[in-house]
Formats: C-alpha cells, structure tokens, sequence
C-alpha cells in the first residue's frame, strides 16, 4: 500500500505498526530533508520511532534518502521518483503558446507568494541585474499570488523597477506551461523548498533553471554552469550575477537549454513507475535498472 495521507498522522503510524506486526507491507512518500529547517534531536528520535512500522519509502532525491538514512531506514528500501510529473503532459498544456524572440524571453518566478519563496531578496537581485545590464535588461515575470503580493508590488516601486516587472495573477495549468515555455530561466530562490515540482516543468520544456541550495529538485535537474546557476539566497549579487551570465550571450544559453533537455528522463512520473512496480515486484529488472540509473545520475552530475 502506499499511503496517500501523511505518514505523521496519528492513525497512519497506528496502521504502519499494526500492518507491519500482521506481515503487511506499507510505504510512505516523503520530500522532507535535514535542511529544510533546524532540527532538534529529541523530536528526530521519535520521528524514527514512528517510521519504523514502515517497510520503505518514495522519495524525491538524495536529501531526501539521506535524511531517512538518518532517520533509521537501515536496509528498507528508499526508492526515487515521488516529486515528479508527465513531461508529455506539460509540453502538451505549452503547445500554442506565443514563440518569443530569444531577446525578449523574460525571467520568470511560478509559485505562491509566501516568505519561504524569498521574493523580495528575488527582486533585489533583479534590481541589480537591470542597473548592470542597462537598456537590455530583460523583464521579470511573477506568475501567483498570495500574501506578499501588495509587499512585492510596493517593493517594485520602491526599487524603481516596477515598469520591467509584470505580475500575472494566478493562471490555469495551461497558462502557466505557456509563460514558462517563454521564459529565459526559471527563477526559484527559496529559503525553504522540498523539492520545486516547477524545476520539472522546466526542464520538460527545456528552460535553465536559477535556484538557491535550499531547493531539493537541484540535487537532480540543476547542475551549476550547465543546466542553470545555482546561488546563493540572501546575496542580490549573487542572483544578479547568475541572471547577467544567464542572459548575455545566446550560444551560452542555448547550450543551457540543450543540457536542461538531457535531464528530462529524471523528471518524469515514469521513474514513480519505476519505484511502484519494484515495491511490488522486487526481481523488475528494468525497474531496478532505473532505480539504479535515477541515484548514478544524481550522485555523478
């Protein structure tokens, strides 16, 4: 069984201690990892105590196996492919979308607009970006909503960038697919990020990615220099720096695209597949082989 309500639930872990004692197997999903906030000791020991009626997982990435290692997993299996998609699917919700020249491709943020996602620092780095780049800069797109919205928008003005800055509201599916596949780089700087479901989007569509170190799909489908910039999420300069080497030359940036493309096979739901059907049959050969494939990719770049 694999548990589609959180494994932490009281009746959850009841049922994983109570399965396991009958034979049972179960299995949680989990893009937790250590990093995501500070840690305390006594509350990590019981989370052990409470997973260990659970005969494996599904996770993200490396972190996220890590930090079940770390957590007692010992020999269960941790299997990959929990925070991925259908690539077929969101190249198909993109299909329509307005071809942009390469000079008008924008930078662009997909996501709530929460503290967590570190959009003013965003914005900040965006200024510094426009007053180098000059009357080239690129425009900077915010796709979402939520709480800091007035705060952002005050900050724009505040910034004096408010005329290279577009909000775009919340859109459907499709609408967000099509901004994206117009994007010059995805542009995640969380300070706290599992894993960025929007990174896959991405790299499904073929756009570089520009993220911090706190988001977990970096681990799989980001390599500095190659597929994007990796950066540091309290430094505007350094963000600025990232959007200036991302931005200024379009060989450089295609060659970004070409290598972002390569690590489609990682984001897509068939490594989920891959994971499902090993739990179920252990001897899949073809199944263990990508399993096996999913960790050497990660941990080799």
């Amino acid at each position: 069984v694999l548990s589609g309500v959180p494994w932490s639930a009281p009746d959850i872990v009841a049922l994983s201690w109570r399965w396991r004692a009958r034979g049972r197997r179960i299995y949680a999903m989990t893009d937790s990892k250590f990093d995501d906030k500070p840690r305390n000791l006594l509350r990590e020991q019981v989370k052990a105590r409470l997973l260990a009626g659970f005969s494996g997982a599904v996770v993200a990435g490396l972190r996220q196996r890590d930090y079940l290692r770390f957590l007692g997993f010992g020999e269960r299996p941790i299997l990959p492919g929990y925070d991925t998609l259908s690539v077929a699917r969101i190249r198909r919700l993109a299909e329509g979308a307005e071809r942009l020249a390469w000079e008008e491709r924008p930078f662009t943020f997909i996501g709530r607009f929460v503290g967590k996602k570190n959009l003013p620092t965003l914005l900040e780095g965006y200024a510094r970006y426009r007053a180098q780049a000059g009357e080239g800069a690129r425009r900077m797109l915010l796709v979402g909503d939520g709480p800091q919205a007035g705060e952002l928008r005050a900050l724009t003005d505040r910034l004096g960038i408010a005329g290279g800055v577009e909000f775009t509201g919340r859109l459907t599916s499709q609408g967000v697919a099509r901004r994206l596949s117009q994007a010059l780089a995805l542009c995640l700087v969380s300070v706290e990020e599992q894993w960025g479901l929007v990174v896959n989007e991405a790299v499904a569509l073929g756009i570089p990615a520009i993220v911090s170190p706190a988001v977990g799909a970096r681990d799989a489908l980001v390599r500095g220099g190659e597929t994007g910039h990796v950066v540091e999420p309290q430094s505007p300069a350094s963000i600025a720096r990232a959007m200036l080497a991302t931005a200024g030359d379009r060989a450089r940036w295609q060659a970004l695209a070409a290598a972002t493309l390569e690590r489609e096979w990682l984001a897509d739901a068939e490594r989920f597949a891959d994971a499902v059907e090993l739990l179920i049959d252990p001897q899949a050969e073809e199944a263990r082989s990508n399993v096996e494939r999913f960790w050497e990719l990660c941990e080799s770049g």
